[in-house]
């Protein structure tokens, strides 16, 4: 998906811990449709990795592949599907 050629190992370890996070916030953002107290720390949380993920994108300027254009992409609609669906519930 990011669209990169085969890694050290380091930069395996740290996508594989990437994943696991990723798992551990989905993981959490599904207990939370069943727990609807949970629901405003998972979106916050949600958002502070979709945002922060864009803005560290944004601040490298160069050796970024295009499948990355792509991953930003996607953050920038969850961005505003999860803002959108926090005012829904605020009005």
């Amino acid at each position: 998906m990011y669209g990169l050629a085969k890694q050290q190992p380091t930069e395996e370890l740290l996508l594989r811990h990437r994943s696991a996070l990723f798992g551990v916030l989905g993981g959490f953002m599904i207990y939370s449709a069943f727990k609807p107290a949970l629901r405003p720390a998972a979106k916050l949380c949600g958002l502070a990795s979709m945002v922060s993920f864009l803005l560290l994108y944004m601040g490298s300027s160069t050796g970024l592949s295009a499948e990355m254009s792509k991953v930003v992409k996607f953050d920038i609609l969850g961005i505003l599907a999860t803002v959108a669906s926090s005012i829904t519930i605020i009005w």
